[in-house]
């Protein structure tokens, strides 16, 4: 403030000393700015930045300079300035959550022993291609902070935590750095990117679902999705071991828990219940069926891009379990329980099979197929 007083003082005055006898002004000699250059600590490079005598070599190093020690001024201009989905939800009472979990911190971390969750149904892709992911640690008044993922490079960014701009609109982010691959933040990528691994003759790309414990996640496998009608599909759930944001070791599920079958116009899916029957769940909002939310439109979304891509479903590759329901939640007449459920179970309660084991569950799908 004190060097803009003292420019308006003296702009009068250099005006004034070009004046003739006349009292007519006279153009100034020389550069305005040079001629105040030393007084309010400007040189003619705030006019210019670079200067006619630099040879593009230099130019080149001087721009290579100001990106190595200002990183973030030159990385930030890629993010808008926005108003995030999530921030969005925070005041909207009638948006549900899906948050699940995708990493825990180790004993010494901080915090130490917290479990971190991301609501991946409300990630956004930015216009660059990369993703903005909100998530937090599972802890008293922890703040929603966000990643940004980059599927062709493989980085995850830490942007912290989303502020308003003055005027209470769009705002920006708190800061922008790049997460190491050993950090519980660099656990978000398989989530949105996925994995290729081979399996045998084929190549599985596995996404993961929810951290099952502190090494293993359930997965996903997008190359194994196969249509059974317009509406419905399958897919091959698994069992995985990350390290450093890839998958190391992977297995299916036992045939209890798999295929997966859902209904891309319900956004519904086949869940077994505790005797290994199965039946639609139409909202997988509820409780832990929310880890099914994203999968599901991951999994059609793909399905909507890639229509070619899903083969038809063989009658072999259907279980019998699902033999028996329609997309509409409603038994096919042709296939029709004998028996009801609860019949079923009271004869095999009989016959001495123990409630609640998977052999007692096969025991009621027989009697009712």
């Amino acid at each position: 403030m004190r060097k803009l007083l003292l420019l308006l003082f003296l702009i009068p005055n250099l005006v004034m000393g070009g004046m003739n006898q006349n009292k007519i002004p006279e153009p100034v000699e020389g550069d305005l700015f040079e001629i105040l250059g030393d007084t309010l600590n400007i040189d003619k490079d705030s006019k210019e930045d670079q200067p006619e005598s630099w040879t593009p070599e230099i130019r080149a190093a001087q721009e290579k300079l100001k990106k190595e020690h200002q990183p973030k001024a030159y990385v930030k201009d890629s993010i808008p300035d926005m108003l995030p989905i999530a921030q969005k939800a925070l005041v909207n009472q009638n948006t549900k959550w899906e948050p699940v979990r995708f990493s825990i911190t180790t004993p010494g971390g901080t915090p130490p022993n917290t479990i971190a969750s991301a609501d991946f149904t409300k990630m956004e892709r930015l216009k660059d291609g990369t993703f903005l992911i909100p998530w937090y640690f599972d802890m008293q008044n922890a703040p929603l902070n966000y990643a940004r993922v980059d599927c062709d490079t493989k980085e995850v960014e830490d942007l912290g935590v989303w502020k308003n701009n003055t005027f209470g609109g769009l705002g920006n982010f708190s800061q922008q750095d790049i997460v190491p691959e050993n950090s519980i933040g660099y656990s978000i990528l398989p989530f949105v990117c996925g994995f290729k691994m081979p399996q045998g003759p084929r190549v599985a790309n596995l996404f993961l679902m929810v951290q099952n414990n502190e090494k293993n996640y359930f997965t996903y496998d997008l190359n194994s999705i196969k249509k059974i009608d317009e509406s419905n599909y399958i897919l091959s759930m698994g069992e995985a071991v990350t390290y450093n944001g890839k998958i190391t070791d992977y297995r299916e599920l036992r045939p209890k828990y798999n295929p997966l079958q859902f209904n891309c116009a319900e956004k519904s899916y086949m869940s077994p219940d505790e005797d290994g029957l199965k039946f639609f769940i139409k909202d997988p909002n509820d409780g832990k069926n929310q880890i099914y939310k994203y999968p599901i439109e991951n999994a059609c979304e793909y399905i909507r891009l890639n229509p070619s891509a899903i083969p038809q479903a063989k009658d072999g590759e259907i279980p019998a379990k699902f033999s028996n329901v329609k997309s509409g939640h409603e038994e096919s007449e042709i296939n029709k329980p004998k028996v009801s459920i609860e019949d079923a179970k009271s004869q095999c309660s009989d016959i001495g099979f123990k409630k609640g084991t998977e052999r007692f569950g096969e025991c009621v799908l027989e009697l009712m197929q």
